[in-house]
């Protein structure tokens, strides 16, 4: 099992290849999901965070948005526009579009 991180689980998600875990808590933990070791792990506080099809991680921290993909898992140069208190975030099985709703019971 992964450590405490002090902070609780918010979010869990397999990659669709079920190859890779992402981990959403106080931190932004990606584990290869045979061997459980850990990939990376980013210190950004993660509120919610989704996959598309291809593999793509949508993540929405409690300040911003990024989309990382690729082995190194590192953010990607593609900016999303961020509303204060995302609470939840959906991608399109294409990639292109993505939902998130709030605080304010809107979906974006």
């Amino acid at each position: 099992p992964m450590g405490a991180s002090g902070w609780p689980l918010v979010k869990m998600a397999f990659s669709p290849d079920g190859k890779r875990l992402a981990v959403a808590a106080s931190y932004l933990t990606i584990v290869d999901a045979e061997s459980g070791d850990r990939i990376r792990d980013d210190p950004i506080r993660v509120v919610t965070l989704a996959f598309d099809r291809e593999g793509t991680l949508a993540v929405a921290g409690a300040d911003n948005f990024q989309l990382r993909t690729g082995p190194d898992w590192k953010e990607s140069q593609q900016r999303l526009p961020w509303v204060k208190g995302v609470r939840c975030i959906a991608m399109a099985p294409d990639g292109k579009t993505i939902a998130w709703g709030g605080h304010d019971n809107a979906v974006y």
